[in-house]
């Protein structure tokens, strides 16, 4: 089978590593992400919250926690990828996804995203940091792009309210995103974390806010 983020397997430390592939590739790594496998019965505190927010299966059943596959993605401060192996039938599926990246710069006030409407490229709500990000150029655009609420594996949907946050923390600040991989529709050619595109996000939110408030 296709490294497609379906693997004939219940076992997350066979899991583990083919994920690792597509999230490197994501990211345009030359050597090999770190990564752990953590229990989703018995998460580590602050990550529990995440299972209560996976999506339904349109078929009418529930996905059935495996495990969380925690990634260290290259950038010049902390920067996590946390994915949600889930048992459906014989397969694991990795479908939800949870980034936290840290910031080297900080924002007034707590930032989100409001989707677009009528065209419109969406736009993020907050303090000034919220209005100077919305005025960067396609800035919105690819924040809205990026937010997944239906991923389809084969036949196979999934569904689940994504979410984008900007948190202040002290001289820093916290990019949050919680969403759904990216499958290439119904064919599932081209499965993909959107681990880069989020980490060009971050980059482009740190080069449009001010290095101090």
């Amino acid at each position: 089978m296709a490294n497609a983020l379906v693997y004939r397997t219940h076992d997350p430390a066979e899991v583990a590593p083919k994920v690792e592939e597509i999230v490197r590739k994501d990211v345009g790594s030359p050597t090999a992400l770190r990564y752990r496998i953590e229990s989703a019965e018995a998460p580590r505190a602050g990550v529990g919250g995440m299972l209560a927010d996976i999506g339904r299966l349109a078929i009418g059943g529930r996905t059935v926690p495996l495990a969380l596959l925690e990634f260290d993605l290259p950038w010049h401060r902390d920067a996590r990828l946390r994915a949600l192996a889930s048992r459906v039938g014989v397969n694991a599926i990795v479908a939800h996804l949870w980034f936290d990246v840290v910031l080297a710069r900080p924002v007034d006030a707590a930032v989100e995203f409001k989707g677009a409407r009528l065209g419109s490229g969406g736009s993020l709500l907050g303090g000034a940091s919220a209005a100077r990000l919305s005025a960067v150029p396609d800035l919105p655009k690819r924040i809205g792009k990026v937010l997944r609420p239906l991923a389809m594996f084969g036949a196979i949907r999934f569904e689940s309210k994504p979410s984008f946050a900007i948190e202040p923390d002290g001289d820093q600040s916290r990019l949050r995103i919680s969403n759904l991989a990216h499958t290439g529709g119904i064919l599932i050619a081209h499965a993909s974390t959107d681990a880069g595109e989020v980490l060009e996000i971050a980059k482009a939110i740190e080069a449009a806010l001010p290095a101090s408030l």
